[in-house]
């Protein structure tokens, strides 16, 4: 399917949050919050205020899965951005691969970058800086030791294989075959 998708030269590729995955705990704990602030505080009292303001911090936290702008990575000619994070260009990314995992029939794909440079000198700041309160949100990267990135591309709209063709326009990468049966690969 992936080979049937052609990205034209130059162009920049954006991956999101998949909204699928993150409304049910999203919304799911904006309602338990109303239905304890509403129906459980008369009786209960201090105790589901507490577990009301529980809810509504952790559908706070998954907020990025259904915000309109949740631009998590983009692919392009000036090279990798994550959001939150800043830009990689090109001449500083030393690897990257794709690592895939598997537990039962869940892919848990994600892309490995290995800078030059220690992440903090070699990230580019986006131009348009990220409100504060963003930074005790979701993210779908960790930085692993001075100068990698692995990104989590299993919670992205967009499959692997789109994003290890986009980087491919720009760079070589290890692309791996996926096992014929789930759960029965690496």
């Amino acid at each position: 399917m992936t080979d049937e998708i052609s990205i034209p030269p130059g162009a920049t590729v954006t991956a999101r949050y998949s909204r699928e995955k993150g409304q049910a705990i999203v919304y799911g704990g904006l309602l338990i919050g109303v239905g304890l602030i509403l129906l459980v505080t008369p009786r209960i009292g201090h105790a589901a205020l507490f577990l009301a303001a529980i809810s509504f911090a952790v559908a706070a936290f998954h907020w990025p899965f259904v915000a309109r702008n949740n631009e998590a990575l983009k692919i392009g000619p000036a090279g990798i951005e994550v959001g939150g994070l800043g830009r990689f260009p090109w001449p500083d990314i030393g690897e990257v691969a794709i690592h895939d995992s598997f537990v039962r029939n869940i892919r848990n794909a994600e892309l490995r970058i290995a800078l030059s440079r220690s992440v903090e000198e070699a990230a580019v700041p986006p131009e348009n800086p990220q409100a504060v309160w963003r930074q005790y949100m979701y993210r779908c990267w960790r930085q692993v030791g001075g100068n990698g990135v692995h990104v989590k591309l299993g919670i992205l709209n967009l499959s692997p294989e789109l994003v290890a063709k986009a980087i491919a326009q720009y760079r070589s990468i290890d692309i791996p075959t996926p096992p014929e049966k789930p759960g029965m690969g690496v």
